[in-house]
């Protein structure tokens, strides 16, 4: 999962498994991908680009997985990019056929919510609230009440489908 909530960055740790036989593996690393038409397999966005993380294969000769960790910092995500691809390398630079994943970028949406509405305390305890919670989510919709006046939006419009409440 994305563990860096800017927008057009991402963060984390992949879990990549590793198949048995794969004495020859070198290392693992992660690339940006595109998904493949039709029924082609995905690709690598840019081969000649380095890789986003890479690591060395492990020396115990049964490992069932490696994690390769993203930058700290975050990296940028390309805007074309729908897929996170993990590779062994070999001898030489050879590469195995991509794993794909999906990628969705973990920020927070670029519409607010219109309104929230706060029921009653039905909890008479001191201290402690029961209460109802109704969040009226924006949209992306130009012609809506809610977006009409609104800033010019840079990027893709996302009204997010979550919300939490501090």
């Amino acid at each position: 999962a994305d563990t860096d909530t800017r927008r057009w960055f991402a963060g984390g740790v992949a879990q990549v498994d590793v198949a048995a036989g794969e004495e020859h593996v070198q290392g693992y690393e992660l690339r940006w991908g595109l998904r493949g038409a039709g029924d082609s397999p995905p690709s690598v966005r840019d081969a000649d680009d380095p890789p986003l993380a890479q690591v060395p294969a492990p020396s115990d000769s049964s490992p069932s997985a490696v994690h390769i960790a993203l930058p700290e910092i975050g990296i940028p995500v390309p805007k074309d990019a729908s897929l996170l691809l993990a590779l062994a390398v070999g001898l030489g630079g050879a590469r195995s056929l991509p794993v794909a994943a999906n990628f969705t970028d973990a920020a927070p949406p670029t519409v607010p919510a219109t309104r929230f509405d706060v029921g009653l305390d039905t909890n008479p305890a001191a201290g402690v609230a029961s209460l109802k919670l109704t969040v009226h989510p924006g949209s992306c919709d130009p012609n809506q009440q809610s977006r009409k006046g609104a800033r010019k939006r840079v990027g893709p419009c996302d009204a997010g489908d979550a919300y939490a409440v501090y």
